[in-house]
């Protein structure tokens, strides 16, 4: 019994170590682990296609995507997302739901909370 208990104690550690390194190599490179594992920067975040980041005056920034099917715009902040649908009988490029409201005029988006507009000359920034 003892020499079952002797060779259980190093498998143990054995079969541990072996589930922590294929834990950390799940995770990614050993260079984004290690930048992670050090509080470095972060990968910078990717948008989904058709997504687009738009830096406005005041250094404000969210991210939109507009589907033609649906006929609707997504709007993405860090902490929530909504759906705005294009405002009937009005010109093309408007787009509300009855209480934010997104204008486009040529590049540049607008988006309003009722009659104040929070996020003005919003242009997507470009990749790179």
């Amino acid at each position: 019994m003892k020499k079952f208990k002797a060779w259980i104690r190093p498998a143990a550690g054995a079969a541990l170590a072996i589930s922590f390194a294929a834990l950390i190599a799940s995770c990614g490179t050993v260079e984004q682990v290690g930048s992670w594992w050090r509080g470095g920067a972060a990968e910078a975040p990717r948008l989904a296609p058709g997504v687009g980041e738009y830096l406005c005056e005041g250094g404000k920034s969210f991210q939109a995507r507009f589907d033609a099917v649906t006929h609707s715009a997504w709007v993405r902040f860090p902490d929530r997302e909504f759906r705005l649908d294009a405002a009937p009988g009005t010109a093309e490029g408007r787009y509300t739901n009855g209480r934010t409201t997104l204008n486009t005029k040529g590049e540049e988006l607008f988006l309003s909370e009722g009659a104040t507009a929070t996020y003005t000359a919003c242009k997507r920034a470009t990749a790179g």
